[in-house]
């Protein structure tokens, strides 16, 4: 069997492979650098070394350190939309119950679950004229604004007492897992990350349902 030439259909594939490979790569090491550390304080250097790859070679899929951070709230907004699509089709306080999966993390690393977390956190000042500001809010916004649909696909089901204010107990929802995650990065031995958010998601959930 002949081999293949360069420029042949072949060795394109295996280069965009291994280029893709490379580029979730960076993406990985940049969530973890960025979450320990925060986007202000992580170099491109750093995250390449992480990455196993050199700064040029960082540098050839994202061109700065702005682009790089870019990809890692593109990449966790994308990453997060098919767990909350299975939170809607269980179903209301049950969805409710599933936000637990925010702990477990995606793939059942809950290591990887509390970093993503993490990165919107790492991405400081907040304030209104913050240069990131909008695609913070944007990495968090959609664990607030789903935590508010399953509480309002609870309601049409009958489900919640009445008088809830769907916002605020989505903000304490999240939050709470937001708190909990963090402090299990910085001291793992003394939280139980799974057991505690479980713990307490069943215990919201019967605290909002219908008596």
């Amino acid at each position: 069997m002949a081999a293949t030439r360069p420029g042949e259909p072949g060795q394109t594939q295996r280069a965009k492979e291994q280029g893709e490979r490379r580029r979730q790569a960076i993406l990985d090491a940049a969530t973890i650098v960025i979450a320990e550390k925060g986007s202000h304080a992580s170099s491109l250097a750093e995250i390449a070394e992480a990455a196993g790859v050199t700064r040029s070679g960082l540098l050839h899929h994202y061109s700065s350190k702005e682009r790089l951070i870019e990809a890692v709230f593109a990449e966790h907004e994308r990453a997060v939309e098919p767990f909350f699509e299975q939170l809607s089709e269980a179903g209301g306080l049950g969805g409710g119950e599933g936000l637990v999966g925010l702990a477990v993390g995606p793939g059942g690393n809950p290591e990887g679950g509390a970093l993503w977390g993490m990165v919107p956190a790492g991405n400081p000042p907040p304030g209104p004229r913050a240069p990131r500001r909008p695609r913070r809010l944007g990495a968090s916004a959609p664990y607030r604004s789903r935590g508010v649909g399953l509480l309002e696909q609870a309601d049409r089901q009958g489900q919640l007492r009445a008088g809830i204010d769907k916002r605020a107990e989505a903000v304490e929802i999240v939050g709470l897992i937001e708190g909990l995650s963090a402090n299990w990065l910085l001291d793992p031995e003394s939280v139980d990350l799974v057991a505690a958010t479980d713990r307490y998601l069943k215990r919201k959930v019967e605290d909002l349902r219908v008596r």
